[in-house]
């Protein structure tokens, strides 16, 4: 019996091979930009330029409003930012819808039981995610300049998308929930694909613009003097 013959295969055209090439090559340079961008305005709270104003990314609140131990370090250092005197007001960003277990809201019962006057405390209501908060950081609050606070592996995303909206961002990181290693992993490989989301968002999404004064009436009051207030 003759050996039976497969067709042959039509060849791949060399452009088609280029195209995850080309891809490849994108996403690496865009990582290698957020980070170069990023990477050089990231400090310790103690290096850190003091700055009127931290922002807090939100991140997963559990039930009965109990921030996740990835929140619970942003915030730690928030409260740290504010404690030494490096900032004046503190603006929490989330989603506050009940299916997110109210995020600002949240956040801003951990800093107040930790030690952060109310008063100081902004809440951004519709932080949804980071584009969301630096574009309403601009265009509703008014803000020109910020401390953005996140894990570490954020932070070159968060500052590049501040700075690209007109916000002079600088950042403090966290890397204690790194000892959470594979949702701090599965975080770092988050990042790489949403360096291409953070183009796309600065060409095609809309910048809020209804004003809220709140954060800038809190920096346009004295400061706050004694044992509750920061020590510069």
């Amino acid at each position: 019996m003759p050996a039976l013959q497969l067709p042959e295969r039509p060849p791949v055209p060399p452009g088609l091979l280029a195209v995850p090439m080309v891809g490849a090559a994108a996403v690496m340079g865009l990582t290698a930009l957020t980070h170069a961008v990023g990477g050089a305005r990231t400090y310790s709270v103690q290096d850190v330029p003091a700055t009127p104003v931290a922002i807090v990314l939100g991140a997963q609140v559990h039930p009965g409003g109990v921030p996740s131990g990835f929140l619970e370090a942003r915030l730690r250092l928030a409260a740290e930012l504010w404690h030494t005197g490096k900032v004046r007001a503190i603006v929490v960003s989330g989603d506050d819808g009940p299916e997110h277990h109210r995020e600002a809201d949240s956040m801003r019962a951990w800093l107040v039981a930790n030690g952060v006057p109310a008063t100081v405390v902004v809440c951004d209501p519709d932080g949804h995610d980071t584009f969301a908060t630096m574009a309403r950081a601009v265009g509703v609050y008014g803000l020109e300049e910020a401390i953005v606070v996140s894990q570490s592996y954020h932070l070159p995303r968060a500052i590049s998308t501040a700075r690209a909206l007109g916000l002079d961002a600088y950042g403090v990181g966290d890397s204690s929930a790194s000892r959470w290693g594979r949702c701090w992993r599965r975080g770092q490989a988050r990042e790489v694909l949403a360096n291409l989301k953070m183009v796309g968002e600065l060409l095609t999404r809309e910048r809020p613009t209804t004003a809220d004064n709140s954060v800038l009436e809190i920096l346009t009051e004295p400061d706050d003097v004694g044992t509750t207030g920061p020590t510069r």
